[in-house]
C-alpha cells in the first residue's frame, strides 16, 4: 500500500535558513567587493588579490572540519548547532565592521587581519547552519530544503549587489550595512529559533523517514569503512566533481568584475548589473531544480548543471566584447551554478548517518573551499603573468569543467527513494 510522503515544512526551513543570509553576504563581499578594494583601493595586483582570497579560504578550509565535528558532538542546552551559529555570526559582524576603519586609514595589514577574523567567524556559522537543515528534514526532501536554503543564501548575495548598485565604490557604507545585516540575522536566529524544541517537534517524522537517530557520533574514517566500494567511489566522485565546478566558478567570479572594467570599460557600479543578472538567472533556475531532480534524478540534473556551466564558459571564451553573446553566456553560467549548488550536499548526506551530518557538511564545504582557494589564485596568476591577461579567465573555467563532466556519469549513489517509492518497489 502506498503511503503519502511527508511534505517539506517550508515555513520551518525558511526560519532556520535566515542565518544563510549572513553566509551569502560574506560570500558576495569576498567575490565582488574585496577584489576591487585590493586592486583599486590598495593598488595591489591580481596575483596579490588572488593570494589573499586563497589564504582566507585556506584558513577557513582548515578550520571547517573542526567546527563541523565539534557541532556534531555538542550537547549544549541551546542546541547542537546554535552555539557555533551565534558565536560565528557575532564575530563576523564585528570584524566586517572593524575592517572599515582600517580601509579608511589605508592600513592594509590590519584590514586583512579583520577580513581573516571575519572569515573565521563565518566558517563557524557555515557548517552548523548548513547541517541544521538536513538535521530537521526527511532525507527524501533534502533537495527541496536545499533549494530554499540556497535561495535565502542567494538573497544575501543579492543584497550586497544592490548596495554596490546604489553606493558604487563607497565601501565604507557597503561594509557597515552588510555588517549590520549579519548582526540582525544572528539576533533573529537567537530569538526565533529554538533548536532543541524544533528537534523534539520533528522527532517522529524524522524517525519515520530517516530511521531512529543516535547520539553516538561516527567519525569520517569510520563512516568510510562502512561504505561498500561502490558507495565509497560515489562519495569521492561527488566531492571531486564539486571541487572542479567550484574551481571553475570561483576562478571566474574572482576577476570577472575587474575584467568588465578593464576589457569593456564599464564603471564598477554598472558591473553590479552583471552580478544581478547572474542572480536572477540562478534564482529562476533554482526554483525548478528540486522538481527536475525528482523527475530525472539528482545525478542527471547535476550533469545538466555542469553542461550549462561549461557551455557558458566556452561561449564567453569566444567573445571579446559585451553584447548578446556575453549575456547568454552569463545566463548559462548563472543557471548552471545555481543548479549545481543545490545537489551535491543532499547526495552526500544520503550516504551518511544522522551522527555524521556535521562532518559530512564540513567535508563538502572543504571541497568547495579548496576550489575557492586554487581557482582565484591560478586565475590571478594567469591574468598577471601571461600575454592573454584577463582573456585567460573564461578558457580556464571552461577547461576546469571538463573533469566535473567526466566524473558525474560514474556516480552510482545519492538518489534517495522516498518511503512511498520504496513501498511501491516492495509491492512490485
Amino acid at each position: 500500500m502506498q503511503t503519502k510522503q511527508p511534505a517539506t515544512n517550508t515555513a520551518l526551513i525558511i526560519k532556520i535558513s535566515v542565518i544563510q543570509l549572513a553566509i551569502g553576504i560574506w560570500d558576495e563581499i569576498m567575490n565582488s567587493t574585496l577584489q576591487n578594494v585590493l586592486v583599486s583601493g590598495f593598488s595591489k595586483s591580481e596575483t596579490f588579490k588572488g593570494t589573499v582570497i586563497a589564504a582566507s579560504q585556506l584558513l577557513t578550509m582548515l578550520l571547517l572540519p573542526l567546527w563541523g565535528a565539534l557541532s556534531d558532538r555538542c550537547k549544549s542546552k541551546f542546541g547542537r548547532r546554535t552555539p557555533f551559529i551565534v558565536t560565528g555570526g557575532f564575530v563576523c559582524a564585528a570584524f566586517l565592521a572593524g575592517s572599515v576603519l582600517f580601509y579608511e586609514q589605508q592600513n592594509l595589514t590590519f584590514f586583512l587581519l579583520c577580513i581573516f577574523a571575519g572569515a573565521i567567524g563565518i566558517c563557524m556559522v557555515n557548517p552548523a547552519a548548513t547541517a541544521l537543515v538536513p538535521d530537521l528534514t526527511p532525507k527524501h526532501r533534502n533537495a527541496h530544503a536545499s533549494v530554499i536554503n540556497r535561495i535565502v543564501c542567494s538573497l544575501g548575495g543579492a543584497w550586497v549587489v544592490l548596495l554596490i548598485l546604489i553606493f558604487d565604490t563607497d565601501f565604507t557604507v557597503i561594509y557597515l550595512v552588510s555588517a549590520g545585516t549579519v548582526l540582525n540575522c544572528t539576533l533573529f536566529y537567537i530569538f526565533a529559533v529554538r533548536e532543541n524544541k524544533l528537534r523534539e517537534q520533528q522527532k517522529d517524522i524524522l524517525n519515520l523517514c530517516n530511521g531512529p537517530s543516535s547520539d553516538e557520533k561516527t567519525s569520517l574514517t569510520a563512516l568510510l569503512r562502512q561504505f561498500s566500494q561502490s558507495e565509497k567511489k560515489s562519495f569521492f566522485l561527488i566531492l571531486a566533481a564539486n571541487f572542479f565546478a567550484k574551481f571553475a566558478y570561483y576562478a571566474f567570479s574572482s576577476a570577472y568584475l575587474n575584467y568588465a572594467v578593464a576589457q569593456w570599460g564599464m564603471q564598477f557600479s554598472h558591473t553590479g548589473l552583471l552580478t544581478f543578472g547572474l542572480y536572477l538567472a540562478g534564482l529562476f533556475s533554482i526554483l525548478f531544480t528540486a522538481r527536475i531532480a525528482d523527475r530525472l534524478g539528482r545525478k542527471t540534473t547535476l550533469l545538466l548543471s555542469y553542461i550549462f556551466m561549461f557551455g557558458g564558459f566556452a561561449v564567453a571564451s569566444l567573445t571579446d566584447r559585451f553584447g548578446f553573446t556575453a549575456i547568454v553566456s552569463l545566463l548559462f553560467i548563472g543557471i548552471g551554478w545555481s543548479m549545481e549548488s543545490v545537489l551535491p550536499l543532499p547526495m552526500l548526506i544520503e550516504l551518511s548517518g544522522s551522527g555524521t551530518v556535521g562532518i559530512i557538511t564540513s567535508v563538502y564545504t572543504d571541497s568547495c573551499k579548496l576550489g575557492r582557494v586554487t581557482g582565484p589564485f591560478l586565475a590571478g596568476l594567469l591574468c598577471d603573468r601571461t600575454k592573454a591577461g584577463y582573456k585567460a579567465l573564461y578558457p580556464l573555467s571552461a577547461v576546469t569543467m571538463l573533469p566535473a563532466l567526466l566524473c558525474t556519469p560514474f556516480i552510482r549513489h545519492g538518489n534517495v527513494r522516498t518511503p512511498a517509492q520504496k513501498e511501491v518497489a516492495e509491492d512490485a
